[in-house]
């Protein structure tokens, strides 16, 4: 398929769609309720748009070889992912015959289920949905889709790796420079605020760090308890605690660890981020030591705050949701300006150091799956330019292809909804010139989904001083590393 014809699809019916009543849909209503609505007003018409294409050629012949195979998927549950599975639904099965089991769970619980299936071997799942933060663990249970780009006959016609983002390839889905899987999504630090409390009071979108803590002490002092300067993610022993205080180490020129791969976890850097991050609590609600990123953005999207940094992929939740009380009045905006960066060079374990928490993930062929031909096509199809675009069209959410960016359907879709287009410019900045990403330590589960959280949680709750909290940590990250 080639390119003018994905742009021509995709400008004109993008299997069977009218690109305006799609992208209509998706500014009126939640994700799921817009996918829905489209794929059920042109159900039956969506393969009959691409009769012809090198694209229907090849699912249709694939199709000879493993209609009836029945694939398994675990995936965290996000909007993106729900959309994903009614394209497969309309498209990929009525054109190979191929079924796909889509178990979708909570972050934790995914990482459960990947664990019990590797510790057996037992190839229950034939495709896997593995955090940036896993990819060191899991590195050799993937099939490196490289090899199979290279090898396999099963190539998904104009597939081109080389359109993800480089970083994204990096950072997400390698692990020392060896490749285990494909970037799939890219959650990531950005700003959201409220433009209309802003105005009210007078006051600018911060753009330092010390503007950032202002502006929520001011929005607090005039407006709180009925709206508070911000919320947290600060779930006592929750991955989400460590996730929200890596946005303050890095930005005040902390690590994890050193270049030589001591723990740099308690030096002053470090200290002076604690103190940032404990000086929020004071303009945000007290029940944000209970929420996690979903009870953070509920918190933002039932009107609670104006102004915190989170991940970019719950944009939908504010703009055009049914049920946010602030549609039509969020925005977004780059991430104050670290005050000082330190450089990857001096980092180990490859961390890079960047306000902008990338929290990306992506898909993994197994190398137990019992069906891996037809797995690989699948995850192809998934993970191709036009389906991850419209994904993102119709999800308002990331993609990890740099085509996304600058596909027609994005810019034509939102050019009458400013915030929403503005979203997806301050993502790509985000992606491409503020990224930060954790360790990828062998042993980073345990550190940063269990110990770091249980000292931190120890924290916030007023159990041990930042000095104790931050030397406990570097105890056990020198210990993780010693264990490999």
């Amino acid at each position: 398929m080639k390119r003018r014809d994905i742009l021509r699809w995709g400008a004109s019916a993008a299997l069977g769609w009218s690109a305006t009543s799609v992208l209509n849909a998706c500014r009126r209503l939640s994700p799921p309720s817009a996918v829905q609505l489209s794929l059920e007003a042109t159900r039956g018409s969506q393969s009959a748009s691409i009769v012809g294409t090198d694209a229907y050629h090849f699912l249709k012949d694939v199709g000879k070889r493993f209609s009836g195979t029945t694939l398994r998927l675990v995936i965290e549950d996000v909007p993106g992912v729900r959309v994903a599975r009614e394209l497969m639904q309309t498209e990929f099965t009525p054109l190979t015959g191929i079924d796909v089991q889509w178990d979708l769970l909570p972050l934790h619980r995914v990482l459960g289920r990947i664990e019990q299936d590797i510790a057996r071997e037992a190839g229950t799942y034939d495709i896997m949905y593995w955090d940036q933060a896993w990819i060191g663990r899991f590195l050799e249970v993937g099939v490196n889709p490289k090899e199979l780009l290279e090898n396999s006959e099963l190539r998904y016609p104009n597939y081109n790796f080389e359109d993800f983002f480089p970083s994204l390839v990096a950072h997400v889905s390698s692990y020392q420079g060896q490749l285990a899987a494909i970037p799939y999504d890219i959650p990531i630090f950005i700003m959201f605020y409220r433009p209309d409390i802003l105005e009210e009071l007078g006051l600018s979108v911060p753009t330092t760090m010390a503007d950032y803590l202002g502006t929520m002490q001011k929005i607090s002092e005039a407006k709180a308890p009925q709206v508070y300067g911000t919320v947290g993610q600060w779930k006592l022993e929750h991955y989400s605690l460590f996730c929200n205080m890596t946005a303050w180490l890095w930005a005040h020129g902390g690590s994890t660890y050193y270049a030589n791969g001591e723990p740099a976890i308690n030096d002053d850097r470090a200290i002076a981020a604690l103190e940032y991050m404990l000086a929020q609590r004071q303009y945000a609600p007290p029940e944000a030591i209970t929420w996690d990123w979903d009870g953070e953005a509920e918190a933002f999207r039932q009107g609670r705050a104006a102004l915190f940094i989170s991940w970019g992929e719950r944009f939908p939740w504010f703009e055009g949701s049914p049920g946010s009380q602030i549609s039509g009045r969020v925005a977004v905006a780059p991430c104050p300006q670290e005050i000082l960066l330190r450089p990857k060079s001096e980092c180990s374990f490859g961390e890079v150091p960047g306000i902008s928490n990338q929290g990306g993930s992506s898909l993994a062929l197994s190398r137990y799956s019992k069906n891996k031909d037809a797995a690989w096509v699948f995850l192809q199809w998934l993970t191709s330019a036009d389906i991850l675009t419209r994904t993102a069209i119709l999800a308002k959410t990331n993609s990890t292809r740099r085509s996304t960016y600058r596909d027609p359907r994005l810019q034509a879709g939102f050019g009458d909804n400013p915030q929403v287009t503005n979203y997806f410019q301050v993502t790509l900045d985000a992606i491409e010139n503020r990224m930060g990403t954790e360790p990828h330590h062998p042993n980073w589960i345990n550190l940063g989904f269990d110990r770091f959280p249980v000292e931190l949680g120890k924290l916030m709750t007023d159990q041990q001083s930042i000095k104790t909290t931050l030397n406990n940590m570097a105890e056990a990250a020198a210990r993780a590393t010693e264990t490999f």
